[in-house]
């Protein structure tokens, strides 16, 4: 009898060595990875697009991708890692975290965006910065994303360049031929359908109480 439960004793203890010896052997699961051609995206003010597929890897079991926090215009497809924009997506750079998740684990991968402001503004102007109602209409802004832009009214035509703080654009132009320089400061109205109002000056100068009408312009 003590025999016998030294035999089996034995076999339990071989059996045990053996499972363990297997678990051992095993590798560790390894989550999702997840990485895209480019980090950096330069796009056009009030234009969508879209990013190239991304190189995914779910290694076992297919999970789901998001942004980490909602930013408005921004979305990633759920299953294919594509990232999309739409035209109201915030002006200037955006930074977000895009998270690959599966039941092993998430793999995060931090991209930007960079949107610049470009673009054709049609609108008008009135000689009272105390109204807001246009009196001369018809005038164009074409905002180039180095800094110049093209001015034109009737068969007027004209040039300058423009800054942007924030969103608020500053724009001097002259006319061809004149001498004089025409100063526009306003604050750009993002979203689907962007606007700039706000003052314009003669001079360089936005000195407060030295405005000379108001002026609002929309996006074409």
């Amino acid at each position: 009898m003590k025999t016998l439960k030294l035999i089996l004793a034995l076999v339990v203890s071989v059996i045990v060595l053996s499972s363990c010896s297997k678990d051992e052997d095993q590798p560790a699961p390894i989550g999702p990875e997840i990485s895209y051609p480019v980090s950096n995206f330069n796009i056009n003010f009030h234009e969508s697009g879209n990013s190239d597929l991304p190189t995914l890897k779910w290694n076992g079991e297919v999970g789901s991708i998001s942004i980490a926090s909602s930013i408005p215009g921004l979305e990633v497809n759920s299953s294919n890692g594509v990232i999309s924009w739409q035209e109201n997506l915030p002006l200037g750079i955006t930074e977000f975290t895009v998270v690959a998740t599966n039941s092993v684990g998430q793999k995060t991968v931090t991209l930007q965006i960079s949107n610049e402001f470009m673009g054709e503004f049609e609108g008008g102007i009135n000689n009272n910065p105390a109204s807001t109602t246009l009196t001369t209409s018809g005038l164009n802004f074409d905002y180039h994303d180095d800094g110049t832009l093209g001015f034109s009214y009737l068969t007027v035509t004209g040039s300058g360049t423009w800054s942007r703080d924030g969103d608020t654009i500053t724009t001097h132009f002259s006319m061809d031929g004149s001498p004089a320089v025409i100063t526009m400061k306003g604050d750009l109205v993002p979203g689907y359908n962007p606007f700039i109002s706000g003052f314009y000056y003669l001079g360089y100068s936005t000195t407060p109480g030295t405005e000379v009408g108001y002026f609002k312009i929309k996006m074409n």
